[in-house]
């Protein structure tokens, strides 16, 4: 028994490390692509009494993170936890089946002891 969960622990432990790994080798590969540069535009001197200006220089700041990495990550955390939840609750159950098998045992020798002892004395 000890040896079938120590093989369900190592399998399961393996694959959150196999994803762990094509989850960070695939950020890796992204972060390595340069930013996308947004086209040059001609830059007008607006009238700030009439229009809006942002502050600093004026361009609009643009986000150069891809959301597929955190996405993954996301997904990725989620699974290992459920996958971790599933894996405590089926050592509790084990353990639950082995104490009452245990119990069960028990009982049935009491029985037998209850029949032997009532059969001498009828």
């Amino acid at each position: 028994m000890q040896m079938r969960e120590s093989n369900v622990m190592r399998r399961l432990f393996g694959s959150v490390a196999l994803g762990a790994a094509l989850l960070l080798g695939s950020a890796g590969a992204s972060a390595q692509e340069p930013p996308q540069q947004p086209p040059a535009q001609e830059k007008q001197t607006p009238d700030s009494a009439t229009t809006f200006q942002a502050a600093g220089d004026g361009e609009a700041l643009k986000e150069n993170l891809p959301a597929w990495p955190f996405l993954y990550g996301a997904y990725f955390a989620i699974l290992v936890l459920l996958m971790l939840y599933i894996s405590t609750l089926w050592l509790r159950q084990r353990r639950i089946d082995g104490e009452i098998a245990r119990l069960d045992g028990k009982l049935d020798r009491i029985e037998e002891t209850l029949s032997a002892g009532g059969s001498r004395g009828a």
